[in-house]
């Protein structure tokens, strides 16, 4: 069943599984030591190609590390910040605060992929370990695709034997523990044909550990 149909806006309880105790971890990370290897990475390539105009749009933002990063080192003039979680949005506003970069930033706590039309474009979007939380992956990655004005930027399970395996194994872990959160492994062929169905083109890819990257980039006219 859809999320569109099934009315609800804690698809794969994802408000739930990412509470305070995660979020705050994952701030605290930050601020001792910035972002990690893996985000660098993702938005390295971008970040050498703006000129602190631009605006992010950072869907999943959690802590919001990413776009606090970009807009304290004047890569981007603003800054719109999306997340289902509760948690995640209090602790990316509170250390919005921290920096002084209130007035840079939107907050929503909203599923992106239900609610996508309420949302301009940015110049550039970022989703960074998202797509694998979520189940249905034509329509996140879609919306997310279509309000990407020059720049989508995205992380994922690396496709193999082990990481299948691995999400398997997770997912059959979380469930004795009572978890209803489940990682999802979507097909790199699904993804870049999704992106490339709204007008993009793949422009870089990289590889982190267990984390696979693909930048697209819409060519304009």
């Amino acid at each position: 069943m859809c999320p569109c149909c099934s009315g609800s806006e804690n698809i794969n309880d994802l408000d739930n599984f990412f509470d305070e105790k995660y979020q705050f971890r994952a701030a605290n990370k930050y601020l001792q030591n910035g972002l990690d290897k893996e985000s660098q990475r993702l938005i390295g390539w971008v970040a050498d190609r703006l000129d602190g105009s631009q605006t992010i749009m950072e869907i999943g933002c959690g802590a919001g590390m990413i776009h606090h990063d970009l807009l304290r080192r004047g890569k981007v003039a603003h800054a719109v910040g999306i997340d289902v979680s509760t948690a995640g949005i209090k602790v990316a506003t509170q250390n919005a605060e921290k920096f002084q970069l209130s007035e840079k930033i939107d907050y929503h706590k909203v599923d992106f992929a239900q609610n996508a039309d309420q949302f301009q474009s940015a110049d550039f979007v970022v989703m960074d370990r998202v797509i694998c939380c979520y189940p249905f992956l034509d329509l996140l990655l879609g919306q997310a695709a279509e309000k990407t004005g020059k720049y989508l930027a995205i992380s994922f399970p690396v496709e193999n034997f082990l990481s299948k395996l691995a999400i398997r194994t997770c997912g059959t872990c979380l469930r004795w523990f009572g978890q209803t959160f489940h990682p999802f492994l979507h097909g790199h062929a699904n993804i870049r044909s999704t992106a490339e169905a709204a007008g993009l083109r793949l422009a870089h890819q990289d590889r982190h550990f267990i984390w696979s990257m693909m930048v697209f980039e819409r060519l304009l006219t």
